[in-house]
């Protein structure tokens, strides 16, 4: 039976297996869809000429249609489509979701409808250009969306009436899920939660749905919901009194343990220590102002978050499936570092796929605190201290038991937006810190009682209610003292336990490094890069052990030497930092490096500090590291959420755009190009001056083939600010996908000798791109050689050299010289810098190797291609689960060679890849086993989703349109061979003489009939 899915996407399935050929064609599977939501009424060919042939003249259209019908036909059986005037789906072979949902639903078996949901009709499908056919799937994802809310609230409403309280959860959760502002909803499922036990679940859903009144919509907490809240909060302070008297007849099913949020006693907010002095503190915060539901517990904040130097790598080229080098070159974290990635294959950690990360705990006393002001009156000769003692603050009470603290990058980048956005006012910093997730803000006053002795006033401040909880004085001589002594009365008083040790041990002992380092972090922030990285170094001249000072100078480096030199300074003095800023350095250089620790760092980084926006990106990136693209898109759907002020704001760091960009390459390497333009429309949408957002949108058209599109959208993107670089650069990748070679060519020359040296390199390694698709290798050579020159002297000239040499070895195999590509890549292999992390050489030594299985099987040399396959397997350790597949990519070639192309077909399918941004290599070869199998059809399958790739590697577009179009031939297809033949002979008018037979067979398979 075949069965079209239409809920959650659009495909066409033969049991378990999708189906290629006509039905995979988009306006084909449109006329599918269509029929399918039809039923047995049926739809007429008018219809269907006007929605999917609306430009076309009648006698064109009708033809256009009877060519589907006729291919329809042919794939999915002649009676499969039946009807002459109204076209209509044979029920008895072809079903789709849509009707069984329907029919479910009407009969009212609403759990079997739930079940047959995946997901809004045509959910990425759309159809470019035909605006009657956009308009009516808009209009039936609208209408099916509403009737699985209803099934959802009934399923609901009945499991209520039984007294089925878990599995009312279950479904009001669901409906929540998809109507998240609606007020009933969130209040139904909040009466459910209570019913099962869940108190505390309640309360945080009802902390959830009003963030997300004022995140997505702007509106202030929903009164009813607030209150619901507070009678929860009551009725649960009481319940444990009442328990004691009356034990439950029927106790609640059990739960997981869940904090309850800290309850203090009557009179306990104008209760101060007792050893603590009275003091009057004239700073006004504003927080009065704060609208959040009293003493609301937070949800763990889920996974997502990364700084803005590395996010621009996974958002153009996964590294861990080594992603062409030019893309990781110029779209690297810095302008250089991609070189450190380029020749990378980032294959993983070892963990069982799927899993989920365990849930954050709690912190114990539910308490997350912020810093704010702490206004300095001491008039001291060196300067403001009040900004350096917030961070010390901030910095020892993250280190305390049972406590969360915010960030003080994070606070000064939600001030910078709030101040971007007009807000100047003193509340500013406890608007920041509500946005931030905290329930408490500290400030205080930093008085000189005589000479050489400090006094420090501070107050801890309920942002809910602006209710003072405690006040405290401590003096000292130095800042580290008064920070020390304030952070354990903080701490105890706000239910956590001080770390033992100074403040001195884990970050300096140097008062001016500290402020040095300090007002390095805020000039970074305000995007003042070259400003901050000389603070940051004048920091480590006064403490060379300070390991947050060369963390961030490797963040604000522009050159890639030093980006790595410091983030290895900053990983060996980790040892030191305290927890949360050991793990934040330690996941950043794990990512920096493609070291396997990098999920591990971060799922710890993002469970123990869930406020942390840093180590919730990490682990998001992480997921799309180890190829768990779905699983990804959740997690960076809630950072945009948690991060969405930065989309309103011109700031150096906005870790919404990296989720947004990441999110869009999650879609792309899913080979779901319509999911990725969604994502970044809604990115412009929220963001409309991003340039970034604009070039990321021309990228995903140019993919599509949608050429002239992908220019206007970079035209946007230009306007609002983009480089020139990435503008030129682009442009030229516009013009690769499109086929048209010349253009490229000329963009690129331009820049071949002239320019800074990434402007070199990337110019050459693009432009030998263009014309090795163009069969002109000796010129390809030419290039590749050209980028060798582009960082001769540098410190960073190992890592491009080693990139370009990649390039040059392709070039030279397509050229024939198979033993000089082999003698390139094998001194590519022995250049080393001292700064890679053994565990990134040996990913950059295993792709070498796959590069070599290629020439090897170009020349017939199996007994090579068994030794590289072993030393892939030695080069692999043993917790590399997913890397060890790799050295199935000889052996099949092996196979392929001998003759078994089964056995060659079934060691290709271990290696996990993704069509668009994975390992060409693998698919084109995966290609031509299916042909040598005689499986034409799924060569097609395997091969068709090449055409939309990254460019680079050992196989390009034109490589991709031959083997297309001996697999089309193959099939019996000679119409769809002949426009890859086309492209064939258009590419190669001037390809060099070693291609010629086969430029002659293109042509004569061209001109058959």
């Amino acid at each position: 039976m075949l069965r079209i899915q239409t809920l959650g996407g659009l495909a066409v399935f033969d049991g378990e297996r999708p189906l290629t050929g006509a039905a995979k064609q988009p306006k084909r599977l449109a006329l599918l869809a269509m029929l399918a939501r039809a039923g047995s009424r049926g739809v007429s060919r008018d219809r269907l000429l006007l929605m999917l042939w609306p430009d076309a003249d009648e006698e064109r259209a009708r033809r256009g249609l009877n060519q589907a019908l006729y291919a329809l036909r042919q794939d999915l059986g002649e009676a499969a489509i039946a009807g002459s005037v109204d076209l209509r789906l044979d029920p008895s072979l072809i079903t789709s979701d849509a009707q069984e949902f329907g029919d479910a639903r009407a009969v009212g078996r609403f759990e079997a409808a739930a079940a047959a949901w995946r997901g809004p009709f045509l959910d990425g499908f759309n159809l470019p250009g035909l605006p009657e056919f956009e308009r009516w799937a808009e209009a039936e994802r609208g209408t099916l969306t509403h009737d699985y809310c209803e099934v959802l609230e009934t399923l609901a409403t009945q499991a209520t009436a039984r007294g089925d309280a878990v599995a009312a959860v279950s479904w009001w959760r669901k409906l929540a899920a998809l109507d998240p502002h609606n007020g009933r909803i969130a209040e139904s499922l909040m009466r459910a939660l209570v019913a099962a036990g869940d108190a505390p679940g309640a309360l945080r859903h009802a902390e959830i749905f009003n963030t997300l009144l004022d995140a997505d919509l702007g509106l202030p907490p929903d009164r009813q919901i607030t209150t619901l809240a507070e009678r929860i909060r009551t009725e649960a302070a009481e319940r444990p009194a009442m328990a004691a008297r009356t034990p439950p007849l029927n106790p609640p099913p059990e739960l997981p343990p869940v904090a309850e949020p800290v309850l203090l006693p009557p009179g306990a907010a104008d209760v101060a220590e007792p050893e603590a002095e009275a003091t009057s503190l004239t700073i006004t915060s504003g927080w009065a102002t704060v609208q959040l539901p009293a003493g609301a517990t937070r949800e763990p904040t889920p996974p997502a978050g990364q700084p803005r130097w590395s996010s621009t790598v996974t958002g153009s080229g996964d590294i861990s499936e080594a992603m062409p080098r030019r893309r990781l070159w110029r779209r690297a974290w810095m302008p250089l570092a991609g070189v450190a990635a380029v020749v990378t294959v980032g294959l993983l950690v070892a963990r069982d796929p799927g899993t989920a990360p365990p849930a954050a705990p709690a912190t114990p006393s539910g308490t997350v605190v912020a810093v704010g002001r702490i206004a300095d009156y001491t008039r001291s000769a060196t300067g403001d201290r009040s900004a350096p003692l917030s961070d010390m603050l901030a910095t020892n009470l993250a280190r305390a038991a049972g406590l969360e603290v915010v960030s003080t990058s994070r606070m000064y980048e939600l001030v910078a937006q709030l101040r971007r956005d007009g807000d100047s006012s003193d509340g500013a910093m406890a608007r920041a810190a509500r946005m931030a997730g905290a329930t408490h803000l500290v400030d205080g006053a930093l008085y000189e009682v005589s000479p050489g002795r400090l006094r420090l006033d501070l107050r801890r401040v309920e942002i809910a209610s602006g209710s003072v909880k405690s006040a405290h004085t401590v003096e000292g001589t130095d800042l580290f003292v008064l920070a020390d002594s304030g952070t354990r009365r903080i701490a105890a008083d706000a239910g956590g336990t001080a770390a033992s040790g100074s403040l001195a041990s884990v970050t300096t002992a140097s008062e001016d490094a500290y402020r040095l380092y300090d007002a390095g972090l805020r000039a970074y922030v305000r995007g003042e890069r070259t400003a901050a990285s000389e603070l940051f170094r004048s920091a480590l001249k006064e403490d060379s052990s300070f390991a947050m000072a060369a963390y961030y100078l490797s963040r604000a480096s522009d050159e890639l030497a030093e980006m790595l030199d410091n983030m290895e300074r900053a990983r060996r003095l980790s040892e030191h930092a305290s927890p949360r800023e050991r793990l934040t350095i330690r996941a950043a250089w794990a990512f920096l490096q493609n070291d396997p620790s990098f999920r591990a760092v971060a799922e710890t980084l993002s469970i123990q500090f869930p406020n942390n926006l840093d180590g919730a990106y990490w682990f998001g990136q992480s997921l799309i590291r180890e190829r768990e693209y779905m699983a990804a898109v959740a997690p960076l759907q809630r950072v945009i959420r948690m991060d969405s002020l930065s989309l309103r704001g011109e700031v150096e760091r906005c870790v919404a755009c990296d989720a947004y960009q990441s999110l869009v390459f999650a879609y792309i390497a899913m080979d779901s190009l319509p999911g990725a333009e969604r994502e970044v429309k809604r990115w412009i949408a929220a963001q409309p001056t991003s340039a970034r957002a604009h070039d990321y949108l021309a990228d995903i058209l140019r993919l599509a083939g949608r050429t002239r599109e992908a220019e206007q959208a970079l035209q946007r993107g230009i306007a609002n600010g983009l480089s020139s670089r990435d503008a030129w650069v682009r442009l030229a990748t516009i013009a690769y996908h499109a086929e048209d070679y010349r253009r490229m060519d000329s963009i690129l020359e331009a820049h071949l000798h002239q320019g800074t040296p990434p402007e070199r390199w990337d110019a050459a390694t693009e432009l030998a791109i263009s014309q090795r698709a163009q069969g002109r290798f000796n010129d390809a050579i030419r290039s590749a050689t050209a980028g060798r020159q582009a960082f001769r002297g540098r410190s960073s000239e190992v890592l491009a050299t080693r990139g370009v040499m990649g390039s040059l070895a392709e070039a030279l195999s397509d050229a024939g010289r198979h033993g000089e590509a082999l003698a390139v890549l094998d001194s590519a292999s022995r250049l080393r810098d001292a700064r890679e992390a053994p565990t990134s050489a040996s990913r950059n030594l295993r792709y070498n190797l796959l590069q070599q299985s290629v020439f090897r099987w170009r020349m017939g040399d199996t007994t090579s291609l068994v030794a590289l396959a072993d030393s892939i397997e030695v080069l692999t350790s043993p917790h590399e689960t997913r890397s060890r597949t790799l050295s199935a990519f000889p052996r099949a070639l092996v196979a392929l060679e001998r003759g078994r192309p089964e056995e060659a077909v079934d060691l290709l399918r271990q290696i996990p890849t993704s069509p668009i941004t994975g390992l060409g290599m693998v698919s084109y070869a995966l290609g031509e086993a299916l042909l040598a199998a005689q499986r034409p059809r799924d060569a097609v399958g395997v091969l068709q989703p090449l055409i939309r790739s990254y460019e680079g590697g050992p196989y390009l577009l034109t490589d991709y349109h031959e083997a297309l179009a001996r697999a089309w031939d193959a099939a019996g297809r000679a119409d769809s061979a002949r426009a890859h033949w086309a492209a064939v002979v258009r590419a190669w008018q001037r390809a060099d003489p070693v291609l010629a037979d086969r430029l002659a067979h293109a042509k004569a398979r061209l001109a058959a009939r």
